[in-house]
């Protein structure tokens, strides 16, 4: 007689239920992964999260075909996802789950998706906000709305670290406790493009490189009033996106937050 362990027992139950569900002409979700890398010499992350909306596909043929969020998972709707790399719970998301394209699989070969909140949504009323649009740490003020990105590092071994803080600026209202009425000058929504993303074998992996290991006591601080900051010029320089506009040109640089590696054993 065969005795399996939890694990061996785990994903022969994950796999009969893929291949349940292909019985029955239904195909299992699709998955992007994300995931925190080892931090750098006395860099700890105290606070890493984003909000993802609008995702497609990018198939072989150069096509993007729009993609539909599982709206079953806890830290995503149908149409927004909050990924906390930070938090170990279960209810905090690590994968942006996706309902199966409406083509095969191996048509798909990358993916792409915004770092941002729509408008309509953003300046919602926050007292009645769904999930996960009601995270009061990804929050700033209806006028302003929510926190794109937040990145919050600190260091073990001085007062120094990096507070970049994500989201759109420019927004006209009659108070900080009102919605605008019209577009924000400047979105601040990121545009992200992985043009060779396989779903099966990568994973987008935060690129904590990019932000250094914090020296002595200065702290890196970029959130706000973006173009009044001398720290922001240079982050907002590498991602690609234009201060005063609050947009990148088509995309912005993927490469500077992401890198695509490949999934491990347990991912």
């Amino acid at each position: 007689m065969c005795v399996l362990d939890k694990k061996q027992a785990a994903y022969v139950g994950v796999l009969l239920m893929v291949l349940l569900m292909a019985a029955c002409g239904r195909k299992p979700m699709l998955e992007v992964a994300f995931a925190l890398p080892e931090a750098a010499e006395h860099q700890r992350v105290e606070f890493l999260a984003f909000y993802i909306s609008s995702p497609y596909f990018i198939l072989k043929d150069g096509q993007k075909l729009p993609a539909v969020l599982d709206d079953t998972k806890p830290w995503q709707s149908n149409t927004v996802a909050l990924i906390k790399l930070h938090c170990l719970s279960e209810n905090c998301g690590r994968q942006l789950v996706l309902k199966p394209p409406r083509t095969k699989a191996h048509n798909i070969q990358g993916v792409g998706f915004d770092m941002g909140v729509p408008f309509e949504q953003n300046h919602s009323n926050p007292l009645l906000a769904p999930a996960p649009l009601n995270d009061d740490a990804m929050f700033w003020v209806w006028q302003q709305g929510h926190k794109f990105l937040r990145l919050d590092l600190s260091s073990t071994a001085s007062q120094g670290g990096v507070v970049f803080h994500i989201g759109s600026v420019g927004c006209a209202a009659s108070s900080v406790m009102r919605a605008p009425s019209s577009a924000c000058t400047q979105p601040n929504i990121l545009a992200l493009e992985f043009p060779v993303f396989d779903v099966n074998e990568n994973k987008l992996e935060f690129q904590l490189a990019s932000f250094g290991a914090p020296a002595g006591n200065e702290v890196l601080h970029c959130t706000g009033d973006y173009a009044a900051k001398l720290d922001c010029a240079a982050l907002f320089g590498q991602l690609g996106m234009s201060l005063s506009e609050g947009r990148c040109d088509r995309v912005c640089n993927a490469g500077y937050l992401f890198s695509v590696v490949q999934r491990g054993i347990n991912d």
